[in-house]
């Protein structure tokens, strides 16, 4: 008999409920669109401000002046040298800082290099590409990101490399370049630059205007990110100043742009946002393209108003219409005055360095008494043709006759003041030595600080520690004690802002004028001359023009 098998019955699925087709949901607000991250600032300072260490040398110099009563406590107190600030850089919007000769222009481009000189401490937030930096952090940008084209040219050129080495080590140490191809592409730099001429010449060789051609190169050749200028068209005449803006504009457009300045014309040729500064406060901020237009403040228009072109009737009280000279071919300036002893006589005078010739031939009479004005291009060798009137360089050729009476007062006032002072000796020690050796009272030091709107305060200072327009100055007061019967004033008030430059040229024309003194003053702007001078020598590289 078999057995039955019996399968196991499963239970049956349960159905499931068919789903809805359409399930309504609850309707809820729209979510905000998200934000988009703004890209931030190149370069963004916060709140700035520079001042004076407790514990420096000098702060304590000025302690100890105090105490013995020869310093107020106003002056001892100052320690705030450049009060809080802010401002913002990128792509295409560069910033121009105007304003007085000494008003901490310069320390504001130094704290954002991180390279403040010792003493001073920097406060507030430097901030690039949205990173907070420190002194250090930023010291480590230099060059790669960061680049300052200082205000004198001799702090930037190594002097014991010749012109276009300075140029090729940048190429190949920074930009990688082989060393044919960097030498190769300096020469061409230096082509374009019209330096082609001093390619193999040191940079002590080079005038001040090539200097500062050449220092230019350097600071944008790496093509860094953010470009700090310390008056960039010092020394430089029309063509070139007019050339710099073209390439000013060009570089702004893919990089950030500082520039400190005293030129109106290159504020609005870059355009951009003007910081006003006034004794180390900003007085006002306004744009660069209507900057006539929104000026509000008392000081930013008197800087507009001091163009050289309104100087005539303040300034040269004896001024008239220019003399016009004939053709330089041998005729002396014709003058009304005629009876006038004539001081320099040249007849067929070439000067220039190394034996080699700047100008051809020349024939001119300067009279004493005259104020005259030496203009031309840049590196045309007007400081060469200074040199050689004064007897530092002899003439290459032709006849010099100069009718001094002592030599030794017969003196310059150089194109780059730190050069003529001691760097390890404050100005009151230089001046003490200059007023015991030449026998000149030291209260007409005290007489002319006013003057020369310096104050009593920078004597106790370094050549290192004043700005490139108080040392100008204090070379002029140097020079004024002297006495001297002729002066060659090599740029003298290029460093000057507007105000201060009017101030001192009013200052040295009256002072000529009462002591009859022949001057003669080199400058690249024609309004100056035309105010302060009796006649005007215009040298070319090819013949020296009278006009």
């Amino acid at each position: 008999m078999m057995a039955s098998r019996s399968k196991s019955i499963s239970k049956p699925k349960s159905i499931s409920k068919p789903k809805p087709i359409y399930k309504p949901k609850t309707i809820s607000k729209p979510k905000p669109a998200p934000k988009l991250k703004s890209k931030p600032s190149l370069l963004k300072v916060e709140n700035l401000s520079i001042e004076l260490a407790s514990h420096s040398a000098y702060f304590k110099q000025l302690l100890t002046k105090l105490k013995s009563n020869q310093l107020s406590t106003a002056s001892a107190n100052k320690q705030l040298l450049v009060a809080p600030i802010r401002f913002e850089v990128n792509i295409n919007n560069p910033v121009c800082i105007i304003g007085e000769t000494g008003a901490g222009k310069s320390l504001i481009l130094q704290a954002i290099m991180g390279c403040l000189p010792p003493g001073l401490i920097r406060r507030g937030t430097i901030t690039f590409d949205g990173v907070a930096l420190s002194d250090k952090q930023l010291a480590a940008l230099w060059d790669t990101s960061i680049s300052l084209l200082p205000q004198e040219p001799v702090t930037l050129l190594d002097p014991l490399m010749v012109n276009y080495q300075q140029l090729s080590e940048i190429h190949s140490c920074l930009n990688g370049i082989g060393r044919r191809a960097a030498v190769s592409h300096s020469l061409e730099q230096m082509q374009d630059a019209g330096l082609i001429s001093a390619y193999d010449k040191y940079p002590r060789h080079l005038s001040g205007g090539m200097a500062q051609r050449l220092a230019y190169l350097c600071a944008t050749t790496n093509n860094s990110r953010l470009l700090l200028l310390d008056e960039p068209t010092k020394g430089l005449d029309d063509g070139c100043c007019k050339r710099l803006y073209a390439n000013l504009n060009a570089y702004g457009a893919q990089a950030g742009l500082i520039c400190v300045t005293h030129d109106l014309n290159l504020v609005k040729a870059i355009g951009g946002k003007v910081l006003v500064i006034k004794q180390g406060l900003l007085i006002e901020s306004i744009n660069a393209a209507t900057i006539e237009l929104d000026a509000s403040h008392e000081f930013t228009n008197s800087l507009i108003q001091a163009n050289p072109k309104h100087w005539r009737a303040d300034v040269n009280h004896r001024a008239k219409p220019l003399q016009v000279f004939p053709s330089a071919k041998g005729n002396d300036v014709s003058r009304q005055d005629d009876e006038r002893t004539p001081l320099i006589q040249a007849k067929k005078l070439q000067v220039g360095r190394a034996l080699r010739a700047i100008i051809k031939p020349i024939d001119f009479t300067i009279y004493k008494r005259q104020i005259i004005g030496l203009a031309g291009d840049s590196g045309v060798g007007k400081t060469t043709l200074g040199d050689t009137l004064l007897g530092l360089i002899e003439p290459i050729a032709g006849e010099l006759k100069v009718a001094h009476e002592n030599k030794a007062r017969w003196l310059k006032l150089y194109q780059d003041p730190i050069s003529s002072f001691e760097p390890s000796c404050s100005i009151r020690v230089q001046l003490q030595d200059l007023t015991s050796l030449a026998h000149v009272k030291s209260d007409e030091v005290q007489t002319l600080l006013p003057k020369l709107n310096l104050s009593a305060s920078l004597l106790d200072k370094l050549p290192s520690q004043l700005s490139g327009g108080e040392l100008q100055r204090l070379a002029l007061l140097r020079l004024m004690l002297l006495k001297p019967e002729f002066i060659f004033a090599d740029e003298a008030v290029s460093r000057l802002d507007p105000i201060t430059a009017k101030q001192v040229m009013q200052l040295l024309v009256s002072f000529v004028r009462e002591t009859n003194i022949t001057l003669v003053i080199v400058s690249h702007d024609g309004e100056l001359l035309n105010a302060v001078c009796d006649d005007i020598l215009e040298l070319q590289k090819v013949e020296l023009q009278k006009v």
